[in-house]
């Protein structure tokens, strides 16, 4: 994680694998919560890529949990 870390603190843009890792990594509660800060904040400073956007919500999709009901109850 601090190779991934430190690519964003260098202003340069994860591998969609590594911002999925990232994102998986955060939904499962694996990095302390200081980590978790550090990281959307350097994300933030460095400008999130479309790609890196749409492997964080992949990830965040693989943890859906799928509602039952009708969508009005």
């Amino acid at each position: 994680m601090s190779s991934e870390l430190r690519k964003l603190v260098e202003k340069r843009d994860l591998t969609s694998d590594e911002a999925f890792y990232i994102a998986s990594s955060i939904m499962k509660g694996e990095l302390p919560d200081a980590l978790v800060a550090g990281i959307l904040i350097a994300l933030r400073m460095k400008a999130e890529t479309p790609d890196e956007i749409a492997s964080f919500v992949r990830s965040m999709r693989s943890f859906m949990i799928k509602a039952e009901g009708s969508p009005n109850s």
